[in-house]
């Protein structure tokens, strides 16, 4: 035998209805004085009350419905009115959506008559279960119900076997069974099975039941009519219930039962151990970051506010999964969080924007008449600076957030319909999903404007060397979410919850993870400093200039490469008195602040920079006295009480090489190195360099 539930509009043929498993039903606080003048006891005076309601319009009426019901319940309320010829009732029944969560008014206090399943009935009065009507907690026997029309029917192929549930106070009132699943479904049951043996005429169905079910039917519905098999459901269930003719189906409830600990159950669920996971791999990635000194790093400094900001988004984005947080206000609460998702997302995208703005800032220099643009440079040169970069950065995603989270505001209007969740739900989606698809439509473009490196030099090159920061790589790791997205979708629970966990993982590792190990293993593989003079000597070799300045370039340090350059330059005239006019251009280009190519030395570098800077002016107003006295240049250059050139490059060259060392700390870490210093080691065995 098998058996089916149907709604009331959806019955299957093929099957035979045996009874109404579940009703629409008025709910009526049993004192409430609006009411009295309606006696309101059957269907009939239910009927003529919403006649009576739509030209008085003195109470308050509500339909409530549930989860994935929600368009059956609104399609049954428009049937129902349009069987008993009340449609212009329709306008003055509220439509409200029920959900566990704080900050909403109590259903059962909101209205005077509330239209709502008997299955759904025992699940409301748990949640809304303190109100203003009384001291204490509601319950059942605090209401008058009064049955309308079936909304759901149980179907059998043939003959009729109930699944009757074991019940006991032991069962129902263990806090581990969640709340809506075997208390409120034994609830529901036993009021079906009541109505059964109470039945209008001794019928399973009354007349006007039956037809109701025929009316929205394109068929003859099929009925159980045999009375014997009818009498052997009524006995089965009185013999199990043990039901005598006093029993009520009250006595049959379990309202001191409720698993949820407070109202609308912002309780802690083993669900809520799913945060520990995320917390780990939050923690562990700050751990990674502060201890091993990452953060100091020009891959950590160049990504800002991201590496502290989006780990703490996702540890934040699970919390909201949690029971105990998503039923305090749940409408503000989701508004808020996707604004927070908006903007984290905004924030990360204008991130990446700087990178490859200041990545490209030496080129967009140069095709520049840097003469006439002095100003523009300095203005560059000053958002470049990360004080700059996060007030832009930060400033600029929260205007953006403000137009583009707007949509999260626009679904309260749901608030009150089973599209709420869903629709939040959708729009968190959307943005990661766009991020994430921008990220990929990102990644192709550079790959299409890079082909070339990547058809000549392989991907290790393009990922590693020409892009030293991992930018590439994370903009990858990142758009991998918006795989894990579907499977959320079309998974189950666990497999929603583990994908969830796999975006948080690929996040994290987008947020400077990857260039935090990478530091870390930099760290390893040269935990035996060289000496600055090996860099001196491969300075020498021109094989390795150009790999150190092309990876200068992609690591946004060139500034330390050109100004050695200078000095290297400076060294063949060592000797000779330093050229004001020179001198001048130096500081222009390297020491002065917002210069095109500054350097970053110490403070009293820089002072004392300056203070050879007065004597080069003084020693040119020396030598121009001396010229027009008509004493010998050349010996008036060969002074050795004026600053020469080697004082200049004996003050820089140490502090240059040191941020040269830096570099190339990072540089021996690439494939293209390696294979350079392989090169270089034969060479100078071969005694060709």
């Amino acid at each position: 035998m098998t058996s089916i539930q149907s709604y009331y509009n959806q019955i299957d043929p093929s099957y035979t209805v045996v009874y109404p498993s579940s009703f629409i039903k008025a709910i009526m606080w049993k004192d409430n004085p609006n009411l009295v003048s309606y006696n309101l006891t059957d269907k009939n005076s239910i009927l003529n009350m919403l006649k009576q309601h739509a030209i008085t319009q003195t109470l308050q009426i509500g339909f409530v419905s549930y989860g994935f019901e929600g368009s059956n319940t609104k399609q049954f309320l428009k049937d129902f009115l349009t069987f008993h010829q009340l449609e212009s009732v329709a306008p003055f029944i509220s439509h409200r959506y029920f959900f566990h969560g704080t900050c909403q008014p109590n259903l059962f206090d909101l209205f005077d008559v509330i239209l709502i399943s008997s299955e759904l009935f025992p699940l409301a009065i748990r949640s809304h279960r303190s109100g203003n009507r009384k001291h204490g907690l509601y319950s059942a026997s605090d209401f008058v119900s009064v049955y309308l029309e079936p909304f759901r029917v149980f179907q059998s192929s043939s003959g009729v076997a109930l699944n009757f549930r074991n019940h006991s106070h032991e069962i129902f009132c263990n806090e581990t069974i969640p709340l809506n699943s075997i208390l409120i479904a034994y609830e529901g049951e036993i009021e079906s099975y009541f109505r059964i043996l109470n039945g209008e005429n001794n019928t399973l169905f009354s007349e006007s039941e039956v037809l109701f079910l025929n009316r929205f039917n394109s068929f003859a519905v099929p009925y159980l009519i045999s009375q014997n098999i009818s009498n052997q459901l009524k006995e089965s269930i009185v013999n199990f219930y043990n039901i005598s003719p006093n029993s009520t189906y009250l006595s049959f409830l379990f309202p001191e039962c409720t698993v949820c600990q407070k109202d609308f159950c912002e309780d802690f669920f083993i669900e809520d151990y799913w945060f520990i996971p995320v917390a780990v791999l939050t923690i562990f990635h700050y751990l990674v970051l502060f201890i091993s000194g990452a953060f100091k790093s020009p891959a950590l400094k160049i990504r800002l506010l991201v590496p502290y900001l989006l780990p703490l988004g996702s540890l934040y984005f699970e919390t909201q999964y949690s029971p105990m947080i998503a039923n305090v206000c749940p409408f503000v609460r989701i508004i808020f969080v996707g604004y927070i998702i908006t903007w984290f997302t905004i924030t990360y995208g204008f991130t990446i924007f700087r990178f490859y703005y200041l990545r490209n800032l030496y080129h967009i220099i140069s095709i520049k008449n840097v003469e006439s643009t002095n100003k523009k440079i300095a203005f560059q040169r000053k958002i470049s600076r990360p004080f700059w970069g996060i007030l832009l950065t930060v400033g600029m995603a929260l205007i953006a957030t403000l137009i583009l989270g707007s949509p999260f505001l626009v679904i309260v209007d749901t608030s009150i319909s089973a599209e709420f969740g869903f629709l939040s739900n959708l729009l968190y989606a959307i943005v990661i999903g766009i991020g994430c698809v921008i990220g990929g439509i990102a990644i192709i473009i550079d790959v299409i404007f890079n082909r070339k490196i990547l058809k000549e030099k392989g991907l290790n090159y393009y990922l590693f060397f020409d892009d030293p920061f991992l930018i590439r790589l994370e903009l990858f790791t990142l758009s991998l979410t918006i795989i894990f997205m579907v499977i959320c979708y079309f998974g189950n629970y666990y497999i929603f919850k583990v994908s969830i966990l796999i975006i948080y993982c690929l996040v994290i590792m987008s947020s400077g993870f990857l260039a935090s190990f990478k530091h870390i293993l930099t760290k390893f593989m040269n935990r035996k400093k060289k000496e600055i003079s090996n860099l001196e000597i491969y300075l020498n070799n021109d094989s390795f200039k150009h790999m150190l300045r092309e990876y200068c370039i992609k690591e946004m340090s060139l500034e330390n490469y050109k100004c050695y350059m200078s000095l290297e330059q400076f060294k063949m005239k060592k000797d000779k008195v330093i050229d004001l006019e020179l001198m001048k251009q130096f500081e222009t280009d390297y020491i002065s602040l917002n210069s095109i190519y500054e350097v970053n030395i110490p403070s009293n570098v820089r002072k004392s920079f300056y203070e050879l800077m007065k004597q080069v002016e003084s020693s040119h107003s020396q030598l121009c006295e001396m010229a027009e006295d008509g004493n010998d240049f050349q010996q008036a250059t060969n002074s050795q009480n004026m600053p020469i050139y080697s004082n200049l490059i004996e003050l820089l060259s140490v502090h240059l090489l040191t941020n040269l060392g830096d570099t190339l700390s990072r540089l021996e870490t690439t494939k293209e190195y390696k294979v350079w210093q392989q090169l270089y080691e034969i060479q100078s065995k071969s005694a060709v360099i």
